[in-house]
């Protein structure tokens, strides 16, 4: 309950991914709790008792999870009022656990002391102090406000060589690559908006820029890369001939992306013949 009030008093300030994570483990928390409620071996003169408190639990573990759904809603389709109608039912369901959770306490009250083995303090979710946190309207208004809610997907992309360029072609703004036998190409790849973003294809592509017949598509995929992570992925035992000229590009592309002028690395490069 504290942390959901910390969560609320925080919906114009915190960034989209932080709140998402900190309801998402509100949610598991209390269902969870109701999972270990349903399957208790309750005693007869435990059933009063025992039926409020899994009227709370289930009443404020269906509220923890329709309001995380309800806030996307809000704000991802604003004029939607789907979502305004749910963050109420989402409000109104953590009324009725307060209130049963209110009567399992007069319920245990009522019981002989001597089967209550432990002390269950009072709470609500929705404190008195803090109702007005909770009123859906200022709430729909506090999330629709904080720009840094709105929903960001952004990739991007650098290459490392290995060789690395060692200078310039005479004449020209060509990188040199040094003769080797291998050459390999670090593709480092970052979340710079605030979703989970899955099954990311990376793709590099060599070609020949001199009409040579070596050019090559590799392809890699990143499972799952969290708002803010960064990954690496190598493409290594390209081949490359002495003397060659060569255009590399790396491709990070997402269905939708709000910048993608940075999901494509090019290089244009040339590697010294073996001398």
């Amino acid at each position: 309950a504290a942390a959901l009030d910390a969560v609320v008093a925080s919906l114009d300030t915190v960034d989209r991914s932080e709140l998402m994570s900190r309801l998402g483990m509100l949610a598991t928390d209390t269902s969870e709790a109701e999972e270990r409620l349903a399957s208790a071996d309750v005693p007869p003169s435990a059933a009063e008792v025992h039926g409020f408190l899994s009227v709370a639990v289930t009443s404020w573990s269906g509220a923890l999870t329709s309001i995380r759904a309800a806030i996307v809603i809000v704000l991802d389709q604003p004029l939607d009022e789907a979502g305004f109608d749910q963050l109420t039912e989402s409000v109104n369901l953590l009324r009725v656990g307060d209130t049963a959770y209110a009567g399992f306490l007069d319920a245990l009250n009522r019981m002989d002391p001597d089967l209550v083995t432990r002390d269950f303090h009072s709470f609500g979710f929705i404190a008195v102090a803090n109702s007005d946190a909770f009123d859906p309207t200022a709430m729909a208004t506090r999330l629709q406000g904080g720009l840094q809610l709105e929903a960001t997907r952004d990739i991007s992309i650098t290459g490392i060589t290995n060789p690395e360029p060692v200078a310039f072609q005479e004449g020209t703004d060509v990188p040199v690559i040094p003769f080797s036998e291998s050459f390999a190409v670090s593709a480092v790849v970052a979340n710079e908006g605030n979703e989970v973003e899955s099954a990311v294809t990376v793709s590099l592509v060599l070609t020949p820029s001199d009409g040579g017949d070596d050019g090559l598509e590799r392809d890699q995929t990143i499972a799952e890369l969290a708002p803010g992570a960064a990954t690496t992925l190598v493409f290594d035992d390209i081949p490359l001939r002495g003397g060659g000229f060569y255009e590399l590009v790396i491709t990070a592309a997402l269905p939708a992306d709000d910048d993608e002028a940075n999901n494509v690395w090019r290089m244009v490069l040339y590697q010294n013949a073996d001398t």
